[in-house]
């Protein structure tokens, strides 16, 4: 089985030896080539929904790996009992889902020795709340599939420092090593608030609102810091 590029770039940052949980998993690929690879023991597989854990076990049988492997359906970390999993992957779903699943199973959370993120969208909030919540950023990473350009983010249970918004929304670690992909994620993130205020800008009355001008300070700061930068 061959990932596409934006599973594989998460594929690197699972410790060997670990046992996984793919958080909200669609067919189970991405626990399926960890297991296949045996580069880890043991993986938990789990989504909300009855169909995608269908799909998830499904996959895993083709490939012998029941035994390795749980498919379990339930609500976020709700499925997983504290440190019985040393990595949690959340991959495929915004960053706001993502918060809203790490504050409700917290103590699970905590327990993990690495958590890894691939939000869809959202990836500057979840950066504040894992800055905010005990949970350090280790490691940044930017993959691009086709036209679109994906953030990877690696936390680890312990505190960690906290940036800005405008770093928030570029992602500290990328700017503190120079990530080849910066320019791109500027490029894309000044994009999406240029966007914002573009549909700001068709009404007198929010043209003059604090809205407004809290996105102007967002495309200002985030200039600022690409010419620091890039």
């Amino acid at each position: 089985m061959k990932l596409d590029k934006r599973l594989s770039a998460i594929v690197k940052y699972v410790p060997d030896g670990a046992k996984v949980a793919d958080i909200g998993t669609d067919h189970a690929y991405l626990p399926t080539v960890l297991l296949l690879e045996k580069t880890i023991p043991f993986a938990v597989v789990s989504d909300v929904a009855a169909k995608p854990c269908k799909m998830a076990w499904n996959t895993l049988a083709m490939y012998g790996l029941t035994k390795v492997s749980a498919v379990r359906q339930g609500d976020g970390l709700s499925v997983i009992q504290p440190k019985e999993c040393d990595c949690l992957v959340f991959a495929g779903m915004g960053g706001i889902t993502i918060i809203d699943i790490l504050q409700n199973g917290y103590e699970v959370a905590q327990s993990a020795k690495r958590l890894i993120f691939q939000p869809m969208q959202g990836a500057d909030r979840l950066r504040e709340y894992l800055c905010k919540n005990n949970f350090s950023i280790v490691i940044e990473d930017l993959v691009e599939d086709g036209k679109y350009l994906y953030d990877v983010i690696v936390a680890e249970p312990k505190e960690g420092k906290t940036y800005t918004q405008a770093e928030y929304i570029i992602g500290g670690w990328l700017l503190e090593h120079g990530h080849s992909l910066l320019p791109k994620q500027f490029a894309k993130q000044k994009g999406i608030y240029k966007r914002i205020l573009d549909g700001l800008k068709k009404s007198k009355e929010m043209v003059n609102s604090d809205k407004f001008k809290e996105i102007q300070q967002v495309i200002y700061e985030l200039e600022e810091l690409e010419h620091e930068y890039c």
